[in-house]
């Protein structure tokens, strides 16, 4: 008889270690960093609107933050593949520290938007480098559940952030940034104590494989590339299908999250940051209970699910009417968004060659910064002349767009993927197989 061995469990015997040093402190700086990001995210719509703008203006605002980081995406990913990878997340660091604690200087539009542009370039340089650390010292074997875990620092400053933002707009918006500012040097002081040398078993493979060429092919010279050859090696193209499907369910969860502050106050809702709360809440509770699903069984069976609870939350805000939809809202949305990008951050990393994971990062956030740069433009106007039931009655069509593309790109392609890399980073295996025959 012939027993089955599961085809997407990596490690034989045991369990890679997943909560090292490098991976506490990194997931500790990001939670900090993202703290203060989803502090500025929640309340930069009701500042607008303080100093005189319009719900549009504020699209235009959220846009103009994620068209600046999407500009510097590119050298980012070539920084991150040709240099140290610490000292990209530093300098991102760094000058988002500096201009948040610029913000209670600029009380007029222009000055915000110059500010929210150079914001942008530093989240740029910091995103693309936590997520490319992360997926170094997460072992490939918990690919999936790493990067969920990683991505809770995430969640837990949406239940955090916009709370603590929101209550200190009450004691005037010099305060709320001059703690955003106190946050981010925090953060920056983590990044010292960050093991900027960590690589992990997908690094080492390449290490050797350089080490094994002969001494020519090494000293060899590299030619003079033409400025098309540069820019496509900005890009990598293993991170298409995966670009494409988030591009879609970011345009819906970008501009959500950027509106959902004016959307209580339209309908009412006095305590709409519970729903950040709730939402966390749900997201963490979530990723503990699915958090193996995806590394023993693929990542199909996690991420369709998510996907239509996400459509389900949206259903549900474009009707809702009492606080008890809202919060049942939350809880649909948080378990749907929250599994599903994690899971395609997964697939990409798994997609990509051994020594362009920078570049595939910049490439799956570069589309997310174009999604949410227009879906914010887009859905500002929406909001404005439309009403929030037609926002949120778009973002569910855009969220079905995004499954339906998972199903016809990624959909057959993650069981092939999956395999490549059980046979890459996982010798016990083989052995594993041979005794599974009787």
């Amino acid at each position: 008889m012939i027993e089955k061995v599961p085809t997407h469990s990596y490690q034989a015997n045991g369990r890679d270690p997943l909560w090292t040093r490098p991976f506490v402190f990194l997931m500790l700086q990001n939670l900090l960093f993202w703290v203060a990001m989803n502090m500025f995210t929640t309340t930069m719509p009701g500042y607008v609107l303080a100093i005189g703008g319009t719900a549009a203006q504020t699209g235009i605002l959220v846009g103009l933050f994620s068209y600046a980081a999407l500009l510097f995406r590119p050298a980012s990913g070539v920084l991150l593949d040709r240099w140290e990878r610490r000292k990209v997340l530093l300098a991102g660091t760094v000058l988002a520290t500096a201009v948040s604690f610029v913000y209670p200087f600029a009380s007029f539009l222009t000055g915000l938007m110059l500010l929210r542009f150079i914001h942008g370039l530093g989240f740029s340089a910091y995103s693309t480098a936590s997520s490319t650390m992360a997926a170094d010292i997460v072992p490939e074997s918990r690919m999936s559940e790493g990067l969920g875990v990683f991505g809770l620092a995430n969640t837990i400053s949406m239940a955090m952030g916009p709370s603590i933002g929101l209550a200190l707009v009450g004691y005037g918006y010099q305060r709320l940034f001059l703690v955003i500012g106190g946050l981010m040097v925090v953060s920056l002081v983590l990044v010292f104590w960050i093991d900027g040398s960590v690589t992990s078993r997908y690094h080492e493979h390449q290490n050797e494989a350089t080490q094994s060429l002969p001494v020519a092919a090494k000293a060899v010279s590299p030619r003079p590339q033409s400025l098309l050859v540069v820019v496509r090696g900005m890009l990598e193209k293993s991170a298409l299908r995966p670009s494409i499907v988030a591009f879609f369910m970011l345009i819906s969860v970008g501009s959500i999250m950027a509106f959902l502050p004016l959307y209580g106050k339209d309908r009412g809702f006095d305590n709409i940051g519970l729903f950040f709360t709730v939402y966390a809440g749900a997201l963490i509770l979530a990723r503990f209970m699915t958090g193996r699903l995806a590394d023993e069984h693929g990542s199909n069976i996690v991420f369709i699910p998510s996907l239509l609870l996400a459509i389900a939350s949206t259903l549900l805000l474009a009707f809702a009417r009492n606080e008890t939809t809202l919060l049942l809202a939350a809880v649909f949305y948080g378990a749907g968004t929250g599994l599903a990008f994690p899971i395609l951050s997964a697939i990409l990393i798994r997609l990509a060659p051994r020594d362009r994971r920078g570049a595939a990062n910049a490439t799956f956030f570069a589309a997310i910064d174009i999604a949410v740069g227009t879906g914010s433009i887009a859905m500002g106007l929406v909001s404005q002349y439309w009403g929030y039931t037609a926002f949120f009655l778009i973002t569910t069509v855009i969220f079905l767009i995004s499954l339906v593309l998972y199903i016809l790109l990624l959909g057959r392609l993650e069981d092939k993927t999956q395999e490549r890399i059980r046979i890459e980073y996982c010798e016990p295996c083989a052995s594993t197989e041979s005794d599974a025959l009787d």
